[in-house]
């Protein structure tokens, strides 16, 4: 599965997971955002053999 396709299959996770933690829609939003700004400019140091909703959420973690 390219990149890209995990990247938008693995939004509704992260949108979950992100609100579940910041209950303003706003902030939430921004960070939702700048993990997605991460995850592309990390795209070549992603470990494909890796789970990409848990690097994701990782990343997620780190922003929050």
């Amino acid at each position: 599965m390219s990149y890209d396709k995990q990247l938008k299959e693995s939004q509704p996770r992260l949108s979950a997971f992100v609100e579940s933690h910041i209950y303003n829609s706003a902030d939430a939003s921004d960070v939702i955002q700048n993990v997605n700004r991460v995850a592309i400019n990390k795209q070549s140091s992603f470990n494909a053999n890796k789970c990409f909703e848990a690097w994701i959420i990782g990343i997620a973690k780190y922003q929050i």
